[in-house]
């Protein structure tokens, strides 16, 4: 997998000059965004997935999922604002503006809570469609079929949480 890499390394052993040759051969590539495309025609079945779990009471669950969330596409959206590569959550903190870091903590459940987990689903989703339409070009084919019936879902189990 050393061919494939988005920057060079420091070699401090090698055999044979075996690193240094593939360094030579082999260009780093840079890292991209995954294209939003791709992201919309995931977002909403992720999203489902997320409220299906929190029905269930899987909680654990919803919060690993929740990272995932952040970690695989808000934050890789927030470095796209910057023009950056992705990096998870790698230094959001540092190339973020104020606004944008409030808005992705409110997708941070506070403590082992269902309505918590809810309200934090919501709030990836409201996160991720503001994020969608500040970075959207004209050809981008939102899904507003799956992201009513997501969001509608997301309500459905929401009303059995009380």
């Amino acid at each position: 997998d050393f061919p494939r890499r988005t920057e060079n390394p420091v070699v401090l052993w090698e055999r044979a000059g075996a690193l240094t040759k593939i360094i030579e051969e082999h260009k780093p590539a840079a890292e991209k965004i995954r294209d939003l495309q791709w992201m919309e025609d995931r977002f909403w079945t992720w999203i489902h997935y997320g409220a299906q779990r929190l029905g269930r009471g899987e909680l654990y669950e919803t919060l690993d999922f929740l990272s995932f969330l952040r970690a695989h596409v808000l934050a890789p959206l927030l470095a796209a604002k910057k023009n950056l590569p992705p990096r998870g959550m790698r230094k959001v903190e540092r190339y973020s503006q104020r606004e944008d870091l409030d808005v992705l903590r409110t997708t941070v459940p506070d403590g082992y809570d269902p309505r918590e987990c809810e309200r934090a689903l919501r709030a990836s989703a409201k996160m991720y469609v503001g994020l969608r339409e500040t970075l959207a070009q004209e050809e981008l084919e939102r899904n507003r079929r799956a992201e009513m019936s997501a969001m509608s879902y997301l309500h459905e189990v929401s009303e059995k949480l009380k």
